[in-house]
């Protein structure tokens, strides 16, 4: 599924009704999220973003910075189907733990206690401001750094991580449960309060002013769509809780069929001759665009 500018979220955020590209899925950690719909229209969804990785990106997660298509090409089989859809036919394929695959009746190929783990999501939390004007839809096309608001962060990737397992072996429409284990390693949570206080600080610039409703007692301030902020943003209990109950995804969820876990620095999966992965399960960290 590829999305273009022009209602690039509606095929994420549309009912899904059995038929749609994106197919929809909870995680066990209560997330709403999607997922291409394997076998019925796609396999993945690319909103189109495409950048070509450093050497340090690649080092990070163990894969060969000179990996190109024709090389990739030589395999027989190539699974590209996302970090849930990967992982799920893998499972699938006869390709993961032994007692597990026994347990759901699949034909054992090759053992392999880390398909479907370190299944890894970053947490988003956004902040919905109603504004007092017409305001065209949009998505981000250019970014620019303000002279009243100047503060870049580092990328940093989720330390914590879960894992995905089958629900039914039998019909491989049927969504696999998946948990990405959101917060688990306090220093994620730590991380999201830091942005949510500098999106705070955001919103105290001159460049914000013009967003800001004028109430008829002549007070200005801006309109919440959603939970507000939290007004003491000093109080980390106020701020935690405010992290945890915005939680959502950004749908850059990836993991389960890692470089050297899963698949070899050749994508080749272990235990197989010919079959390789090339999509975001074999990544340990999220690219700057989308994996």
């Amino acid at each position: 599924m590829v999305l273009t500018t022009n209602g690039v979220l509606g095929g994420l955020l549309q009912e899904d009704d059995g038929k749609t590209s994106a197919q929809r899925f909870t995680s066990e950690d209560g997330v709403a999220n999607v997922r291409g719909r394997v076998l019925g229209g796609s396999s993945m969804i690319n909103v189109g973003f495409y950048s070509k990785p450093d050497d340090q990106f690649y080092n990070e997660f163990g894969m060969h910075s000179d990996m190109d298509a024709g090389r990739i090409s030589d395999s027989k089989g190539q699974l590209s189907a996302g970090a849930i859809g990967s992982p799920q036919l893998i499972f699938l394929s006869g390709v993961g733990p032994l007692p597990y695959l026994l347990s759901h009746k699949v034909r054992v190929v090759s053992q392999n206690a880390d398909v479907g783990n370190f299944m890894t999501d970053n947490p988003c939390n956004i902040i919905n401001i109603v504004v007092p004007f017409a305001l065209a839809p949009s998505v981000g096309q250019v970014v620019g750094i303000i002279s009243d608001f100047n503060y870049i962060e580092p990328f940093s990737r989720p330390l914590s991580s879960g894992s995905l397992r089958l629900v039914s072996s039998a019909d491989i429409k049927v969504n696999p449960t998946v948990r990405f284990n959101y917060f688990k390693d306090p220093k994620d949570l730590s991380r999201c309060l830091r942005g949510t206080r500098l999106l705070s600080g955001m919103l105290k610039t001159n460049a914000m002013e013009g967003l800001k409703f004028e109430y008829l007692e002549g007070a200005e301030g801006f309109t919440f769509l959603g939970p507000s902020l939290p007004r003491n943003l000093a109080n980390d209990a106020s701020m935690e809780m405010f992290s945890r109950s915005t939680l959502m995804t950004f749908w850059h969820y990836h993991g389960g069929c890692l470089v050297g876990k899963v698949v070899d620095v050749d994508l080749r999966v272990v235990g197989t001759n010919s079959l390789r992965v090339v999509d975001g399960s074999i990544l340990n960290t999220s690219p700057g665009t989308n994996p």
